[in-house]
């Protein structure tokens, strides 16, 4: 797929800037960091993002929907609900293992500040929230989850769970060398929830 010249210069900006945020923070970035790293003009990074905060808008808000995406083909396939939560987590597994600064960036400037109140993040997220939601109802109905679980707490539960396991990663608490292999993490966290939510 070819781009414009100004959309390569877009992703060249957006790139350094996650590279750049990942290593500094937003709010320790300048415009000027983002620029030298992306080699172009100091003013063409405001002619096109009008700021930082925007450019981290963005980056968030195009990651993310790749996510709801992929999300919600996963959620709408025929089969078990452990299959659908392993390819949740390996979709997200690999997701860091191919852009960690990303999903850094991600953890630490957004979900962990206060940026996460803002209406246009909150909404991201509510999003994955329904998607997952929505798409329990008929694994309890097969009996593969329990019944007596409350469907909005079990989702935030889930969806907080792998927020920690990123945030392990994001902050170093966790290392992939600590594990055997990317599947056998994988299994084991999906394993991990699966024991409290599977119906016996």
């Amino acid at each position: 797929m070819k781009f414009k010249k100004s959309e390569k210069k877009k992703k060249r900006i957006l790139d350094a800037a996650v590279k750049v945020f990942a290593s500094k923070g937003v709010d320790n970035t300048r415009i000027s960091d983002i620029a030298k790293e992306a080699r172009v003009a100091y003013g063409l990074v405001y002619h096109y993002f009008k700021g930082k905060e925007r450019i981290l808008n963005i980056i968030f808000t195009e990651s993310w929907n790749v996510f709801l995406k992929i999300l919600e083909e996963i959620m709408n396939r025929e089969c078990s609900f452990r299959e659908k939560l392993y390819n949740i987590v390996s979709f997200l597994i690999n997701m860091y293992i191919s852009a960690p600064d990303l999903i850094k960036v991600i953890i630490i400037e957004v979900i962990h500040s206060n940026r996460i109140k803002s209406k246009d993040y909150l909404k991201g997220f509510m999003k994955s929230f329904t998607l997952f939601e929505d798409g329990i109802e008929k694994h309890v109905k097969n009996n593969e989850i329990r019944n007596d679980i409350n469907k909005r707490l079990m989702t935030i539960m889930v969806f907080g769970a792998l927020e920690m396991i990123f945030s392990g990663f994001a902050l170093r608490g966790l290392n992939l060398n600590e594990f055997e292999s990317e599947e056998k993490l994988k299994e084991e966290i999906v394993n991990l929830i699966m024991q409290g939510i599977r119906s016996e």
